[in-house]
């Protein structure tokens, strides 16, 4: 029985991106935009091996990815993938559809530009919209099977092994493509876990993560909240991100307009009511 999923540490968090950019800055292109994509907005593995760039939309705040409702398609393969024959994925033969969607309406995930490192302590660019523009240029989809995308994670963090293995769940012995090595235990649904807790960090309120996610309930949302301070024994307040380990509330508004949390109905007293409880909280 494999373990449940797990948030990077901010540690891992940190090396885990560096290996994705240094697998794309020396020709893996496809493996290192996927590992950011999934790592940067949520989506599982099984959506990722599907991605197709015509999802990715101009949003009121932004741009966003627009996961369909309805059932497309299988973009790997004519007749579909294997993933569109399991029950939980597949809507007709050979068409693929999101898994626990909610129904009849489209879900649309922000695309974020930056992103808080709390382990280097700066905020740093995803760079994702202009990876996404160029290998999708030449490109329809990764080119990987959906199942391919966990010995994928464990290979490009073999980037980073030490920092990764020790500031998150170990190392094991793995058949990655056929050959049996060493690797990080990370598990794609680690990087939809991290996204969460990045969401939570940066304090985005749990409705439009919910709805973001594709989560009906709060209870996995809770649930990565709660553990939030367990990974190798890091608390919140161990953050290196200002006084008393929190971002000022300013810097928590930004990152949350960043993430796509629409800001611009408030007025300027709203907005300085918003900044209070942020700072009180």
């Amino acid at each position: 029985m494999g373990r449940s999923a797990k948030a990077l540490s901010p540690v891992a968090l940190s090396a885990w991106v560096d290996a994705c950019l240094e697998e794309i800055n020396q020709g893996n292109e496809n493996w290192g935009i996927a590992c950011l994509l999934a790592t940067h907005t949520g989506i599982r593995r099984a959506i990722i091996a599907h991605y197709t760039d015509t999802w990715r939309i101009e949003g009121t705040n932004g741009p966003v990815i627009s996961l369909p409702a309805g059932q497309k398609a299988c973009t790997l393969q004519d007749g579909g993938c294997a993933t569109c024959h399991v029950d939980r994925y597949a809507g007709d033969p050979g068409f693929f559809r999101v898994k626990k969607h909610t129904a009849g309406a489209d879900r649309e995930i922000p695309v974020w530009e930056g992103w808080y490192d709390y382990h280097k302590d700066e905020r740093r660019k995803t760079h994702l919209p202009r990876y996404l523009d160029a290998y999708f240029t030449t490109n329809d989809v990764f080119g990987f099977a959906p199942t391919t995308f966990g010995e994928i994670t464990k290979r490009v963090a073999q980037r980073r092994h030490d920092t990764i293995s020790n500031h998150h769940q170990g190392e094991a012995e793995y058949r990655l493509f056929n050959v049996r090595e060493i690797a990080p235990d990370l598990k794609p649904h680690d990087l939809r876990a991290t996204w969460c807790t990045q969401c939570l960090r940066a304090q985005v309120p749990t409705d439009n993560i919910m709805d973001w996610g594709g989560w009906s309930s709060r209870d996995m949302i809770d649930h990565y909240r709660s553990e939030m301070n367990d990974i190798s024994g890091e608390g919140r307040t161990a953050y290196r991100v200002g006084a008393g380990g929190r971002l000022p509330p300013e810097d928590v508004i930004e990152q949350m307009m960043e993430m796509g949390v629409d800001f611009s109905s408030l007025g300027a007293d709203e907005m300085a009511e918003v900044i209070d409880m942020i700072a009180s909280s």
